[in-house]
């Protein structure tokens, strides 16, 4: 379970993204079963949005993707901001759907 304080601060960032929560929650749900310690071992990939370790170098992240999945959902959550505010504008995810 994920707990009350994850619910709040993904409302938080979803609503600096101008995205919908839910649709935020369906990706992590799709890509990981809303699990900060999914993996996928055919290339690696972490965590609730399903990182690769590539991916999580280049945000910054040394620690290697086996440590990625040790970080709480909480402490993922801003991991997951960066990433969109990295990879798309914020007109992009206000516009569309998810």
């Amino acid at each position: 379970m994920l707990g009350l304080e994850f619910y709040k601060k993904l409302v938080q960032i979803c609503s600096e993204l101008q995205m919908k929560p839910e649709d935020l929650l369906l990706i992590m749900k799709l890509e990981s079963g809303i699990s900060p310690t999914a993996h996928n071992p055919a290339g690696n990939a972490s965590g609730l949005i399903q990182f690769m370790p590539s991916t999580l170098k280049n945000m910054g992240y040394t620690d290697g993707h086996e440590k990625f999945r040790t970080l709480d959902a909480v402490t993922q959550l801003d991991y997951v901001k960066s990433y969109i505010e990295q990879n798309s504008s914020r007109t992009d995810y206000h516009d569309k759907r998810l």
